[in-house]
C-alpha cells in the first residue's frame, strides 16, 4: 500500500514538471535481485516457476533507484496479476 501512495505522489509530482532524476552508480544486478526476492515467495506460494538468471554476476550503472524500482516492480506485479487470472480462467473451465 506504501509503494501505491509513493507512486500517486510521483505522479502528482510529474504533472506539476518537479520530478527530477536521483542518479547513482549501483550494482544494478544487486538492486534487481532485491526486487526478485519480495516476489519469490508469491510465485512458490502459487507454483509460479520464477527465477533471476544474469547474464553476469554485477553490472554498475548510474540508475534512479527510485524509478527502477518503481518500474521493475509494476512490471512484475503486473505480469503476476496476469498469470495468475489466465491460470484461474484455464482451470475453471
Amino acid at each position: 500500500m506504501l509503494r501505491l501512495i509513493n507512486q500517486l505522489l510521483e505522479f502528482r509530482k510529474m504533472q506539476k514538471n518537479k520530478l527530477a532524476l536521483s542518479l547513482e552508480e549501483t550494482n544494478v544486478i544487486a538492486f534487481l535481485y532485491e526486487i526478485f526476492l519480495s516476489f519469490k515467495d508469491t510465485s512458490e506460494s502459487k507454483n509460479i516457476d520464477f527465477s533471476f538468471e544474469p547474464s553476469q554476476p554485477a553490472y554498475k550503472m548510474f540508475i534512479d533507484k527510485g524509478n527502477l524500482d518503481k518500474v521493475t516492480y509494476n512490471l512484475l506485479s503486473n505480469a503476476f496479476s496476469s498469470i495468475l487470472l489466465l491460470t484461474e480462467r484455464l482451470y475453471s473451465k
